[in-house]
């Protein structure tokens, strides 16, 4: 996967990580919400007690299933931000942050910065570059270190 890919995802992680957490609210709400009916008049079996502990358990499994995959996305987002944080440029750093974490177009970065849209192109692919070498270097030591 190129750098570019890969920063690219973190747009959609961002997206499905607004999504997970969405949901994750609304199994909150169902759980809270499950509530017993009291009554005076007996009944004949726990059968909807059952019923209802079953599906409380099977909302409080999906809630951690969700909460895990937020995890595991939100550290693979920091993972690439600290990639981007070590970029030696702070225009670099700037440029992949606004675009790929905040969604900004190259054109609303140039006119945030000042600086043209086409010297903005430039430096996006150079910022690239960096973002793969940083990459590269850290996957090595990470394989020297496992070595």
């Amino acid at each position: 996967m190129t750098s570019k890919e890969e920063l690219r995802q973190i747009r959609d992680i961002t997206i499905e990580i607004q999504s997970l957490e969405e949901s994750l609210l609304e199994l909150e709400t169902r759980i809270t919400r499950i509530t017993p009916i009291l009554s005076d008049m007996p009944s004949g079996s726990g059968a909807d007690s059952d019923k209802m502990a079953t599906g409380v358990i099977h909302l409080i499994e999906m809630k951690k299933e969700r909460a895990d995959s937020i995890n595991r996305l939100r550290s693979h987002q920091k993972k690439c931000e600290k990639i981007v944080l070590g970029l030696t440029s702070s225009i670099y750093r700037i440029i992949l942050l606004d675009h790929y974490f905040d969604n900004k177009s190259l054109q609303e970065i140039a006119d945030k910065t000042s600086y043209s849209y086409r010297h903005i192109c430039r430096m996006h692919g150079e910022a690239l570059r960096e973002y793969e070498t940083i990459k590269r270097w850290q996957d090595m030591s990470y394989s020297n270190v496992q070595n």
